[in-house]
């Protein structure tokens, strides 16, 4: 019998993943992380910054979930830079953070009394800007800074958006989300419930209170 030819695997379409977005997306949408998902194979990883950070006594105190082995395995999926890279994000990552400290509000005084990126944020932008990749990120500030540079953002809903379209999640998971996330007070009503009413209010699904 001939032997089967081998499909050669679909080249990843890869989104890094913030801290923030982690904690509201990692515990009803897993595996999160490393799992290729719609026909674009899309693929979700963090930096080791994140893994980092979530390793930290207060968020494990708050997000009890982050420590469960299952979410511990799954955070074993770093975004993969190479020597070569490392450099160049090392350089950009120097220019951002000096910007971050010195001048960031003499293009957006509005933000004069605002928190500014943190340095894992920082990082983020640097990683994505030099690698071409977006960022899935609900925070602000970090959100300006990727502006910026013409760095790609996308919110949680965004995501979510992504993973209906193709069937990866159904839209009722959507709705339990946000509001687990709304009892948590974790669901900021401008930008993500703003886009989540734009984007899935025509679905016929109902989102009334």
């Amino acid at each position: 019998m001939p032997k089967k030819r081998r499909l050669k695997p679909q080249p990843q379409s890869k989104l890094l993943v913030d801290t923030n977005a982690y904690l509201r997306l990692a515990r009803d949408i897993h595996p999160l992380l490393g799992a290729p998902f719609c026909p674009e194979s899309h693929c979700a990883y963090i930096l080791p910054e994140c893994k980092k950070e979530l390793s930290g006594h207060k968020l494990q105190t708050k997000f009890f979930w982050v420590t469960q082995t299952d979410y511990l395995d799954n955070r074993i999926h770093l975004l993969n830079i190479v020597k070569a890279q490392r450099e160049p994000i090392e350089n950009t990552f120097r220019h951002m953070w000096g910007l971050v400290q010195t001048d960031w509000y003499s293009g957006h005084p509005e933000w004069e009394h605002k928190p500014r990126p943190s340095k894992v944020d920082t990082r983020y932008v640097a990683t994505a800007e030099v690698l071409a990749l977006p960022i899935i990120t609900d925070d602000v500030p970090m959100t300006v800074l990727a502006d910026e540079y013409g760095v790609t953002t996308i919110n949680s809903v965004g995501l979510f958006r992504k993973m209906v379209a193709c069937d990866h999640i159904a839209l009722e998971k959507v709705h339990a989300i946000r509001e687990y996330l709304r009892h948590e007070r974790d669901w900021p009503f401008s930008p993500l419930e703003r886009d989540y009413q734009r984007l899935f209010f025509d679905s016929g699904y109902s989102i009334a209170e």
